[in-house]
């Protein structure tokens, strides 16, 4: 018989586990609808996209670290709440009396602030900025360098991303999405299938869904509601050269298609 010795080099186990950048005050503790929730508070300086975080400062409150990411510079503020299963990570922010709650996610370089909430499974990402009392929810997303402000409502499976802005207490919702430079505001209301882009604006009371693209320069205000398959661009659509367009018969679309063949002939 043949011995064989067998040499096993020693193995050597790193940790690679950051040290971890705050930590839950459970005597500094309030209750919000049966959930209880705790400040936190910085173990050391954090330098966020927004603010300077020093070491021993005093966050908002969450209900346990599986609401903030250990890791990266991803911060809760001021009274902000994150509770449930959200999650905040990358160098996301939540601060002032901000809300985000239920499946909700906030990462990137976002920020959520002012009194905005940020609910159900919606994900704000990128650069974008949530704010003023606006609400972004069901499964909507808000990424890029878009902005949702004011009294504005983003739902349903809608995106806004890019540069464009929702603002005042316009509503996107269904599988709208707003990108580019676009621009909803005032009390529009964008659903269905919608695309709002390029330099495109609607404002004023409009309402439009179905599949829609409103695209170049066009600006469409007023009580105008469009409900129909049509691309829209480079016009100017206002209450009193189109009001309240509503779309039974073929006829109607027959009109519809020669107005805004006249439109485009005057700009």
């Amino acid at each position: 018989m043949v011995e064989v010795e067998v040499k096993v080099k020693s193995l050597t186990v790193v940790n690679y586990n950051m040290p971890e950048k705050y930590e839950i005050l459970e005597e500094r503790r309030i209750n919000i609808d049966g959930r209880t929730l705790h400040r936190i508070r910085a173990l050391c300086d954090i330098y966020t996209p927004f603010f300077y975080v020093p070491k021993g400062w005093l966050g908002g409150y969450v209900e346990s670290e599986d609401n903030l990411s250990q890791e990266g510079r991803a911060w809760v503020d001021d009274d902000a709440i994150v509770c449930d299963e959200a999650w905040i990570s990358g160098n996301a922010v939540v601060c002032d009396y901000a809300m985000i709650c239920d499946e909700a996610r906030v990462d990137g370089n976002a920020l959520v602030h002012d009194e905005a909430r940020v609910r159900n499974r919606a994900h704000v990402c990128g650069n974008a900025v949530v704010g003023g009392n606006a609400v972004v929810c069901d499964e909507a997303r808000v990424d890029g360098n878009a902005v949702v402000c004011d009294y504005a409502k983003v739902c349903d499976r809608a995106v806004v991303c890019d540069y464009a802005v929702v603002c005042d207490y316009a509503k996107v919702c269904d599988r709208a999405v707003v990108c580019d430079y676009a621009v909803v505001c005032d009390e529009a209301w964008v659903g269905g299938n919608t695309v709002v882009q390029e330099e495109a604006w609607v404002g004023g009371q409009t309402i439009i869904f179905g599949d829609v693209i409103v695209g170049g320069r066009a600006r469409i205000g007023g009580g105008s509601v469009i409900n129909f398959p049509c691309v829209i661009r480079d016009v100017e659509v206002y209450e009193f050269q189109f009001p309240q367009i509503e779309i039974r018969t073929k006829e109607d679309l027959e009109n519809l298609t020669r107005a805004l063949y006249s439109l485009q002939k005057k700009i």
